[in-house]
């Protein structure tokens, strides 16, 4: 009796001790903590069963792929949610404001009133209804405000 009591109290601890082997929520987070808080300091995190939440905010897209990218790298890590946001900076924001401006004015001085100008991050896109004999014009007004690229969805008549 005492030995079968024995036995089923080693078997006992033995299972204790292997499961507390494996990696710790608390282990992951401070790895997690120490990683974000070097390059990404605005973002926050929390680990549950090693599923790494990702809150906060950054001001691009890139800044939100890459905190997720260095958290994955992260030893015992094994998924991420990524609730990041991602918020323009108002000075990026007036900088997309005073371009539309500009190149709306530009295309009135030229009686080009049929083409809406739409622009996120330096990135102008044009719609609307242009006349086939306009279009070089208004590709190359708007290339000479200074925008990274242009994406043409005009309609030419």
């Amino acid at each position: 009796m005492k030995k079968t009591l024995f036995i089923c109290f080693s078997m006992l601890m033995a299972v204790l001790a292997l499961q507390s082997c494996g990696p710790d929520d608390v282990t992951i987070q401070s790895s997690v903590k120490e990683v974000l808080l070097l390059n990404y300091p605005q973002v926050s995190s929390s680990v549950r069963n090693g599923i790494v939440t990702l809150t906060g905010s950054v001001d691009s897209d890139e800044k939100r792929a890459g905190a997720e990218e260095l958290v994955s790298k992260v030893k015992d890590v094994k998924s991420i949610v990524n609730n990041i946001e991602v918020k323009k900076l108002a000075a990026d924001v007036n900088k997309d404001l005073t371009l539309k401006a500009s190149i709306n004015n530009a295309l009135y001085g030229s009686n080009i009133t049929t083409v809406e100008v739409e622009v996120n991050n330096m990135v102008v896109t044009l719609k609307g209804e242009a006349k086939k004999s306009d279009h070089k014009r208004i590709i190359e007004a708007v290339k000479n405000a200074g925008v990274k690229s242009v994406v043409d969805s005009m309609k030419l008549k």
